[in-house]
């Protein structure tokens, strides 16, 4: 049952780096105008889109991952640490907010 729900997880994550990443490779203008930037240098499109890779990427590193946790560990660890450090910056960009 465990082993289950870290798979869907592990999926639902790939699926979503892979949106995301796919977006920001194809679409970095709009992407850029969903979060409300303007009148960026057309070398942030670059950026973005080299951002969207290695988030692509990962996901189908998840992707296998999810095929066997146990023999994929590393990437099951990776998704963790990747996890955790978004939350702790999302905490840190909220208090300085506040």
């Amino acid at each position: 049952m465990k082993m289950r729900i870290l798979r869907f997880i592990i999926v639902l994550d790939a699926a979503v780096l892979l949106l995301l990443g796919g977006l920001l490779i194809l679409a970095p203008q709009h992407v850029a105008q969903a979060f409300h930037f303007e009148n960026l240098p057309a070398g942030v499109n670059y950026l973005m889109g080299l951002w969207g890779c290695a988030l692509a990427t990962l996901a189908v590193g998840y992707c296998v991952a999810a095929t066997d946790p146990l023999r994929h560990v590393v990437w099951v660890q990776v998704g963790i640490a990747r996890g955790a450090l978004e939350c702790l910056l999302g905490a840190v960009y909220v208090a300085r907010v506040w």
